[in-house]
């Protein structure tokens, strides 16, 4: 074992203490008369010696951090003090029958030994709390100042974990409650000084002592309304909201400290964490061969992260982009020969066909698709081929090569679409049902849900640059809303989906809908994003309207009022119904391929409206 400095210091004081400590019990009790238990002194020390190095190596008392002695660290002492006085008192007896030494003596030992291996750690953690809390050790002035919302388990470690770090960047001030009656009180001699209401005329009392707090850090479990309101409150003051890290978020490798995490906006969704289906999607996905289309964007990176930790037997990845594959492989590159990297189009029925003839893929997961509404309205034959005719080959070519099963990723935009966008990937929902109806072993699966936040070309990474920019913000109304969720667990829903979909018979007629949770105004997602960096929307960073772009609605839906919608057994996943009439027929595609080979951009549209009557764009 390897002993640093301080490590040896401890153990040789913790050594001395212990075969001293017989023979200060005797002295304690018999006074002068010590003399007459000589020999027995001389054995305490002999077999002591042994025995405190024995039990220290198995108890490694002297490995603790003094400035951080507690409790548990207590109890680890007691127990070697048992250990070693039972052996101690036990050896002496049967080797020299204690006949010169009182009874008593044995429990002043017990005691005498705790006190002198205890109180100087307990002594320890003291001073060196003070210290740190006088400025004595690390620079008080350098340390971000900051007031701690809530009296919680979370708050007071926090609380501890900074006033025991001489190295950590924050000192706490204060404590905000709303309880009255916890008010003058303190946690670790930090003052609890009132509720958030109360800092207007606090503030100014702190700066008076020379303390300015910069934030609020909060704990993990703020419901989502009062984290809103403490965001907007916080603002107003010129205060930023922090959050304290969760257990796994904590580095446990930078000397217990604690760094607090800033607010995102997942944070502001106030969604509960996706819970995924482990065992069930590990016996669907494992020793599998996966193919994923589009599987360097932001929907099929994200299947790929997720996937491997299920053993597929290998992952091929699709991509009409050089770029996103080349940044794939970057992440990637550890896993070797695992995952397979192939530039293709769906668009290219010969091509996706001779790498499924390769490859044998058991499972595709089509995340294929052109899904800017504006790009998509300009280039509708793209899309057309893209979002329609490319879900038609790989569904074709999972027939011919009779696959386990093909996931498509649809969106709300397929539902009652009002643009070429949304009015073809309802057709890729269609032409997946079509298949279905054919009674095959391979499974169609349908995933339909909204934007993802982050994504590539959403209004996250949009609204963040004109924020750094100096705004404005561009909304095109200020009534439009969105559904939202994070791309982890857009996708954790996905696989849960994907283990039902393949499992159980119930669900082979219909689109599974994940639970978006309520719409959010898009207006309110740009005033919390200004709010997250510490400025004030409409002052700061203003937000103007610049109008719907063509074929974009106010708001979306994730079904249709005629779909039966049904319970599974996960709390966010719905399966809805397809019981409507299907539009595929031989004169629809004839029609469709007609168009698609005179490129005619104009014509689009109307042949989709001629069939797809819910269009209205």
């Amino acid at each position: 074992m390897k002993l640093n400095l301080k490590n040896i210091v401890i153990f040789s004081h913790d050594f001395f203490i212990t075969i001293l400590s017989f023979s200060l019990a005797v002295f304690i009790r018999l006074g002068d008369d010590i003399l007459f238990a000589g020999e027995e002194i001389i054995a305490s020390i002999m077999l002591g010696s042994i025995l405190s190095i024995i039990f220290q190596y198995i108890f490694t008392i002297h490995r603790v951090i003094l400035r951080y002695f507690s409790l548990p660290d207590a109890i680890k002492v007691l127990k070697y003090t048992n250990y070693y006085c039972l052996i101690l008192w036990i050896g002496l007896f049967i080797f020299l029958r204690l006949e010169n030494i009182p009874r008593s003596v044995l429990l002043i030992h017990y005691i005498l030994l705790n006190t002198l291996l205890i109180s100087p750690r307990v002594a320890w953690r003291i001073i060196r709390e003070y210290q740190v809390q006088l400025g004595i050790i690390g620079d008080y002035r350098k340390k971000i100042q900051v007031l701690v919302m809530g009296v919680t388990p979370q708050s007071e470690n926090f609380i501890r974990s900074t006033n025991r770090n001489k190295k950590s960047e924050y000192i706490v001030i204060g404590i905000i409650d709303d309880k009255d009656s916890r008010k003058g009180r303190f946690i670790h001699n930090v003052p609890i000084i009132g509720k958030i209401e109360e800092l207007p005329v606090l503030l100014p009392k702190l700066k008076l002592n020379g303390e300015l707090p910069q934030k609020i850090v909060i704990s993990q479990n703020f419901p989502i309304n009062e984290l809103n309101y403490y965001l907007e409150y916080a603002g107003k003051l010129g205060l930023t909201i922090a959050k304290i890290p969760s257990v796994n978020e904590i580095d446990n490798t930078n000397d217990g400290e604690q760094k607090v995490n800033p607010i995102v906006l997942e944070d502001l969704l106030g969604r509960p964490q996706v819970i995924a289906a482990t065992q069930e999607i590990q016996e669907t996905l494992s020793n599998k061969v996966i193919m994923i289309t589009g599987g360097g964007g932001t929907i099929g990176g994200e299947i790929l992260r997720q996937i491997i930790s299920y053993n597929p037997a290998k992952i091929i990845i699709i991509d009409s982009s050089e770029y996103n594959l080349y940044a794939t492989n970057e992440e990637f590159k550890s896993y070797g020969n695992l995952i397979v990297y192939k530039i293709g189009d769906v668009r290219s029925l010969g091509l996706i066909d001779a790498h499924i003839s390769k490859y044998k893929p058991n499972i595709i997961f089509h995340a294929a698709a052109l899904k800017h509404v504006p790009i998509a309205e300009l280039n509708t034959i793209e899309a057309l081929t893209t979002n329609f005719l490319g879900t038609k080959n790989i569904c074709d070519l999972s027939l011919k090569h009779n696959l386990e099963a093909i996931i498509l990723i649809s969106t709300d935009k397929a539902v009652n679409p009002s643009n070429v966008m949304g009015a073809t990937k309802r057709m890729a929902e269609y032409y997946m049902n079509y298949c279905n109806n054919l009674g095959t072993a391979t499974k169609f699966i349908t995933v339909r849900f909204g934007n993802v936040l982050g994504s590539s070309g959403s209004v996250i990474p949009l609204f963040a640059k004109q924020i750094q920019e100096g705004g404005p913000i561009t909304i095109t109304h200020p009534e439009i809303t969105r559904f939202f969720m994070t791309i982890k667990e857009a996708v954790t829903l996905v696989l849960n989906a994907v283990s039902l979909g393949i499992a159980e018979k119930e669900y082979s007629n219909g689109i599974f809908i994940l639970n978006m949770g309520n719409a959010v105004k898009i207006y309110d997602l740009a005033s919390r994003m200004i709010r997250l960096t510490g400025l004030k929307p409409e002052k700061d960073i203003k937000i103007t309207y610049t109008g719907l772009r063509p074929g974009e609605k106010l708001f979306e839906e994730l079904v249709y009022s005629h779909e039966e919608q049904i319970d599974t057994k996960h709390q966010d996943l719905m399966f809805s119904k397809f019981n409507c009439h299907n539009i595929i027929n031989e004169e629809f595609l004839k029609q469709l391929v007609q168009v698609i080979s005179e490129c005619n951009e104009l014509q689009v549209p109307i042949i989709l409206k001629k069939y797809l009557t819910e269009f209205k764009a």
